[in-house]
């Protein structure tokens, strides 16, 4: 239970106590004396905090969301307050922002404070970019090359994962960052001792290594 809802329990608690004989009578006395004039009392007041209490319990941490990876509408109950914006898909397991809770305040009413940034995949409530999947295909490659031994069967896999990894970045050949890729491939491959080019082969080895993609 959150420090507000702790507050307003202690008080409706509190309330009950200058009501604990019965129905509460209108008493000079009391601390809640103006309250009860117009109407109300300390107990019915106590009451309606402890039912606002159970309403708010059982449904504030319902929340909905679409998983983005799998298209799932998910239904579980998650306190942002207690647990933040990042969640998980009981799906597909991947990462499930609470955008929607995120986007409304208490209200319902929508914030439009989104400050999503779609090139490093990262919000206030997600910090962590997403892993660089070129990155991490490149360096593959480039400790496939650089362990592989070329003198038994290697080559021809070499030419199918720098296609693949071509296919799947859109590299062009002769573009910038293709040849700069080819080089970094290149350095680790004559570091190789059982490759099968020598060091001013470069222009065969280009060639030969994009066969299927020019």
């Amino acid at each position: 239970m959150s420090d507000a809802r702790t507050r307003l329990s202690k008080t409706a608690q509190l309330l009950r106590d200058f009501c604990n004989e019965g129905d509460c009578h209108i008493c000079k006395g009391c601390d809640f004396y103006e309250l009860c004039e117009v109407g109300d009392t300390p107990k019915a007041i106590a009451e309606a905090i402890e039912n606002e209490l159970a309403t708010c319990m059982s449904n504030e941490y319902i929340v909905t969301e679409t998983c983005p990876h799998c298209g799932s509408e998910i239904e579980m109950r998650w306190s942002v307050e207690e647990l933040g914006y990042k969640a998980f898909c009981p799906v597909c397991g991947e990462r499930l922002m609470l955008c929607d809770e995120c986007l409304h305040d208490a209200d319902g009413n929508c914030t439009g404070n989104c400050d999503y940034d779609g090139k490093t995949d990262t919000c206030k409530y997600n910090k962590t970019p997403k892993a660089d999947g070129r990155k991490a295909e490149l360096d593959y490659i480039l400790k496939y090359v650089e362990e592989s031994d070329f003198s038994a069967f290697s080559l021809n896999q070499l030419i199918c994962l720098w296609t693949a990894y071509c296919f799947h970045n859109s590299l062009d050949c002769d573009t910038a960052q293709y040849d700069n890729d080819l080089v970094q491939i290149w350095v680790k491959l004559c570091g190789n001792p059982t490759t099968p080019f020598v060091a001013d082969q470069f222009t065969a080895f280009d060639l030969w290594l994009g066969k299927y993609l020019s």
